[in-house]
């Protein structure tokens, strides 16, 4: 069959999240590849690791942090380093397939942003992601 497989995205209205935020929109590209979705979940299983890695270090810690190195301090460092800057690419391509173009150092200072200043519309964004994601792969949903 020659039916070129489109990359279809659906408009992330912010003012679902507050009215203040009118005219703004995310085009989310609501059909991934197979490959992009494995590499969220490996990006997340990385997440995971590096905060259990955390824990442990912090329980060595106890009372005293000279139990820990500076290496371990900065290896778990780096694994979370890692496990955000990837997640950050992850997402400024799934919200980069319509008219504009976001980096992912944009998600990045945008995240920081909104657990600063707003940490819901941060997790409304991620979850609406997730549900027109769904949405989309739900094929029950499709006549």
């Amino acid at each position: 069959m020659d039916i070129a497989i489109r990359r279809v995205t659906r408009p992330l209205w912010l003012r679902e999240f507050a009215e203040e935020y009118d005219d703004i929109k995310l085009d989310v590209w609501v059909n991934p590849t197979r490959g992009m979705l494995t590499d969220y979940g490996d990006i997340q299983k990385a997440s995971v690791g590096a905060v259990v890695r955390l824990k442990e270090l912090a329980e060595l810690v106890g009372t005293d942090p000279d139990n820990v190195t500076d290496k371990e301090k900065a290896s778990v460092a780096a694994l979370m380093d890692d496990a955000n800057n990837r997640t950050f690419a992850w997402y400024a391509d799934v919200w980069s397939q319509g008219d504009e173009e976001i980096a992912p150092d944009e998600v990045r200072e945008f995240s920081i942003r909104c657990q600063e200043d707003d940490p819901a519309l941060w997790e409304f964004i991620l979850n609406k992601t997730w549900e027109l994601i769904n949405d989309h792969r739900d094929r029950s949903k499709k006549g």
